[in-house]
């Protein structure tokens, strides 16, 4: 039988490191949805300055630590920029689930509960429902369910230092999100130019492909 695969072994200096890449994920992702909280790039100071930001399709969105950094901030602050203006609210706790694989990567497994409150985001009504609204019988919908699955694998080096951050899945309402709707979200729109109201709308374009997928 071949052996099973385990994580290298690691000099002291490198374990802790390592610990504490798991330690600090554990404490900083919560705070992707506090739209009041500074800018986040989770483990920042275990990045190494060649750190390469890899999408669903291998493709590289990012490489080194200004640019990914850039990309970090730009797709959390889509995020929070819409919780800032209502548009979305969260709500459920973050608790992401970080654990080391066995071929030493860590593997970060991220669920936000949200909920859509722009009347533009929102599902369109029915004929029906229009017209029992029309006639006082009915009621708009109170908001649109969003649950953002964000699978991402951290590679570090033996120095415990990271290398990589590849995301390997994204799920929209429990479907999988094609690559070039992630990649949107990440770059910010186009990837051209940036600006506050390109950054949430590329969030949105997230947003109303979930929808889509609802049917409405």
């Amino acid at each position: 039988k071949n052996a099973q695969q385990a994580p290298p072994e690691l000099d002291v200096a490198a374990a802790a490191a390592y610990y504490n890449i798991m330690r600090i994920l554990h404490v900083e992702l919560p705070s992707l949805v506090d739209a009041t909280a500074p800018a986040l790039i989770p483990a920042k100071s275990f990045l190494s300055e060649e750190v390469e930001l890899r999408g669903l399709l291998d493709e590289t969105l990012a490489r080194g630590a200004k640019d990914y950094s850039q990309a970090l901030t730009t797709s959390i602050g889509s995020l929070r920029a819409a919780l800032r203006t209502g548009s979305v609210r969260s709500v459920e706790d973050v608790v992401p689930r970080v654990e080391l694989l066995p071929n030493g990567s860590i593997q970060v497994d991220v669920k936000l509960g949200l909920r859509i409150e722009a009347p533009s985001l929102l599902p369109t009504l029915s004929p029906r429902q229009s017209a029992a609204n029309n006639k006082g019988q009915g009621q708009a919908p109170l908001g649109f369910p969003l649950e953002l699955e964000l699978i991402s694998i951290y590679k570090v080096d033996k120095r415990g230092t990271i290398i990589e951050h590849r995301i390997v899945e994204n799920k929209i309402n429990g479907q999988k999100s094609p690559a070039d709707v992630v990649s949107s979200w990440i770059k910010g729109g186009d990837g051209q130019t940036s600006s506050p109201e390109r950054t949430v709308q590329s969030f949105v374009d997230a947003v109303k492909w979930a929808r889509s997928l609802s049917g409405n």
